[in-house]
């Protein structure tokens, strides 16, 4: 006998086989919406006007589809947003204090990974790197031993220097802070 699952409740699966089967341009439809609807719930919480944060089972779902339907444009685009409200929702967490232990360093895991993944398509648009540099130091600038800080942190610290040692403009632009 197989149990059914309640109105809440969804099976990842088969919204991604359901998903896969609509057309592209529909599939970026559908993503880039969504995410739209994702950075604008991160957004809220960050400035205060909104207590809801989407789960990051469905952040790392919605990452997945964007993936699934080829959107790496708007799935780098969606990671240097989230980049950007990362440093707010850790700060409204911790005066609420609740899940800044576990939300904010999954949260940039997640978007860690996506960057490291397709760090050769980052590459490719020097205003969107340097976005997502800035970002990423704004993210770990409060710690001053990055021999004592979380895997997310250090994680963090090592595509700071990949992205360092990778583009001459972020050399230039901060040559005096890594000096």
């Amino acid at each position: 006998k197989v149990k059914k699952s309640s109105r809440g409740e969804f099976s990842f699966g088969s919204l991604l086989s359901r998903f896969s089967q609509l057309s592209y341009f529909d599939q970026h439809v559908i993503t880039n919406t969504v995410a739209a609807q994702v950075v604008e719930m991160v957004c809220g919480c960050g400035s205060g006007s909104s207590s809801y944060l989407p789960l990051l089972d469905h952040v790392a779902f919605l990452m997945d589809l964007m993936e699934t339907g080829l959107n790496i444009h708007g799935l780098l685009q969606l990671c240097c947003q989230l980049i950007k409200e990362i440093v707010e929702i850790e700060v409204v967490l911790s005066e609420r204090q609740c899940l800044v232990a576990c939300y904010c360093p999954q949260l940039t895991l997640l978007v860690m990974g996506v960057h490291r993944k397709y760090n050769k398509c980052l590459l490719v648009s020097q205003d969107q790197t340097g976005l997502v540099f800035d970002g990423l130091l704004r993210l770990v600038k409060n710690v001053s031993n990055p021999a004592e800080c979380s895997s997310a942190e250090r994680i963090v610290f090592a595509y700071l220097h990949t992205l360092y040692t990778s583009c001459s403009f972020l050399k230039m632009k901060h040559q005096e802070s890594f000096a």
